[in-house]
């Protein structure tokens, strides 16, 4: 909600000096027991339970 009204002001600034704003999106990559941790946050599941989703991935060396 905050960030939308920061872009629209921005944007009615910039359109009022004959420019244009754009929305970009970055995008990271990260392994898959941080994706699920995130998602797991994201969706508030209780933290007990994402570990123990994540317990369920395979490691073998340090990959995922």
């Amino acid at each position: 909600m905050r960030r939308e009204r920061i872009f629209l002001a921005l944007k009615k600034y910039f359109n009022s000096i004959n420019s244009e704003v754009i929305n970009v999106c970055t995008v990271g990559t990260i392994k898959t027991k941080s994706a699920i941790r995130t998602a797991g946050r994201g969706l508030d599941i209780e933290d007990a339970v994402i570990n123990y989703i994540v317990s369920l991935v395979p490691t073998e060396r340090g990959v995922d």
